[in-house]
């Protein structure tokens, strides 16, 4: 397995990605254009986030605008801590979630710059206890999840890869908690102590902060659950993937060193390579272009970068534009925040608009070749699932309809060509608006597609029907989690048997929210999540200990009741 390839997609794999950089300016900001007028901008969302925070129980909420010279806008909105009546504001402190992984991509590419590691080479170079096992024959796609970043590779050498080399990309937190052991590994520093010294330091980011205990950080924000109840965010110790708190102002000044001609963090030809689309050789590529970190979104303005950071409380998202020196972060202290924190982009595109960018032609995923063609709706007939769901679909008519026990969903067959959605109330379909899919085939494979957020995603691959054995079916049952797992996704589970699948099912932690995860039964003691995004590929493992079997799963212990 070699350490990652320069066309190759960051994450999942542990071909492990390797990400990116932060140039800087450390010194005060300059001054700003004076000939562009923002105003207009920030006074409409100023108005729109007075109207989304109640509409939405968002308790806090910060936002900044900034250019390459420095801040256009840095506001807080509601309360840092609603108790005491503190007001958010530019320099609150907020937890940033997978955001964090942008400075661990940076600090593996500056290693890199450094000579001290090559992201061609395969990683045992580095890591050579790093043992994963393999059920394709050559070590890639991984999908888990482990309580501490520095268990890491002693967690992986358990756990087996989710899918094929090049197969697809796939969001992954363990592969940035790898790159954190390696980090801590060759730099000879802890991963808090390298981001620090090498990335807050430079750009002058003193309120920026990597969360290393329990206790709660001094000055942070409070956290809101949906009800604007507030709750304690757990702590977490995969830190290379979402340990870093950080202010509005403080993030400025990461977005303007990736604005910078010039960069004292990373040279200029890494920093190309990171915002360059390394996942364009999968099987499932669909034209969404993810760069060493950044996902790369195609605008009217020319590429934009984004990369979103969700905690159990925590929201945030980021933008940039390099082309036009514009960047926008937004930070909440509320689980109902993403309703707005999305938004980051699309501020982003108006403020292109305003300074004058020019537009250009967006070229994506070409759907309209797939459904001028005439499909057989009997060779998608079947069972499709995904990491929270199990669609045995059956055709019938013009629509692909769920079989009984499941058929309170139906994709109906358009004029435009298109699938549209339909869910059954009592006898009635009633049509669910805005909602697009598609029926085709990628690499060999039966897939349905969904349109989402303006992107087409393969929503779900076509699976065989599962034969459910004696051994499994006798593991059915209620179980008890036994091992003390602070990032455990669920805090008692049950194995189910459904439509021609078993389902790992549960409670998580801190919300009662049920999840109910569909299996693929690889062998008799190997079960993997299924479907294409976060979680699937996961390997549900059964070990045999002192005559007492166990259940295995995503850090989780689980034996039987």
């Amino acid at each position: 397995m070699r350490h990652i390839r320069k066309n190759q997609p960051p994450m999942k794999q542990i071909k492990l990605t390797s990400v990116f950089l932060v140039l800087c300016i450390s010194m005060a900001f300059a001054q700003k254009e004076k000939s562009i007028d923002y105003s207009s901008l920030i006074n409409e969302y100023r108005e729109l986030i007075k109207t989304e925070m109640p509409k939405n129980n968002i308790v806090g909420m910060s936002i900044a605008l900034t250019d390459k010279n420095g801040l256009i806008w840095a506001e807080g909105y509601g309360y840092e801590n609603l108790t005491d009546s503190l007001k958010a504001n530019a320099n609150t402190l907020y937890g940033i979630g997978s955001i964090t992984k942008l400075f661990t991509a940076s600090a593996i590419m500056q290693l890199a710059e450094q000579h001290k590691l090559d992201i061609d080479k395969p990683v045992t170079l580095y890591v050579p206890e790093f043992k994963m096992k393999s059920l394709y024959g050559n070590i890639d796609g991984i999908n888990a999840e482990t309580e501490n970043y520095k268990n890491v590779v002693s967690y992986l050498n358990e756990q087996y890869t989710a899918f094929p080399p090049n197969y697809m990309r796939v969001y992954s937190n363990i592969g940035y908690c790898f790159l954190g052991y390696e980090i801590d590994k060759i730099s000879g520093l802890d991963y808090p102590a390298y981001i620090t010294n090498n990335i807050f330091k430079p750009l002058g980011m003193q309120n920026s902060i990597i969360r290393t205990e329990p206790a709660s950080l001094k000055g942070s924000s409070k956290t809101y659950n949906q009800n604007k109840e507030q709750k304690d965010e757990p702590f977490m110790m995969n830190l290379p993937a979402g340990g870093i708190f950080s202010t509005v102002k403080d993030m400025s000044l990461f977005i303007q060193s990736w604005l910078l001609d010039e960069s004292p963090i990373l040279k200029k030809e890494t920093i190309d390579q990171i915002f360059t689309a390394q996942n364009t050789d999968n099987v499932f590529h669909l034209g969404g272009e993810f760069g060493i970190g950044w996902e790369l979104k195609k605008s009217k303005y020319n590429y934009r970068a984004e990369h979103g950071g969700a905690t159990f409380y925590y929201r945030a998202q980021i933008a940039i534009n390099r082309s036009a020196g514009l960047g926008v972060i937004i930070l909440s202290n509320s689980a109902t925040a993403g309703s707005f924190t999305w938004r980051a982009g699309e501020i982003l595109d108006k403020a292109c608009a305003i300074k004058g960018i020019s537009e250009i032609a967006i070229k994506g995923f070409d759907a309209e070749s797939i459904i001028k063609r005439k499909i057989n709706l009997k060779e998608y007939q079947g069972n499709y699932g995904q990491n929270m769901g199990w669609y045995p679909l059956i055709a019938k008519d013009s629509a692909l309809i769920g079989k009984p026990g499941n058929d309170s969903l139906a994709f109906k067959l358009k004029p435009d060509g298109y699938f549209g959605l339909a869910v059954k109330q009592g006898d009635a379909w009633n049509n669910v608006p805005g909602q697009q899919f598609i029926f085709t085939e990628l690499g060999g494979e039966k897939v349905f597609m969904a349109q989402a957020w303006g992107d087409w995603v393969v929503a779900s691959k076509k699976y065989p029907e599962q034969i459910i054995n004696q051994t499994w079916k006798r593991r059915l049952g209620k179980y008890k989690i036994v091992n003390n797992n602070a990032n455990s996704m669920f805090k008692d589970a049950e194995l189910l048997v459904g439509e021609n699948t078993i389902y790992i099912s549960g409670k998580t932690p801190f919300s009662d929210q049920p999840v109910a995860m569909p299996l693929e039964i690889r062998n008799d003691n190997l079960a993997s999540v299924l479907g294409t995004s976060t979680y699937s590929g996961s390997m549900l493992q059964v070990r045999n200990e002192n005559g007492h079997e166990n259940l295995y799963f995503m850090g989780v212990i689980m034996e039987k009741l």
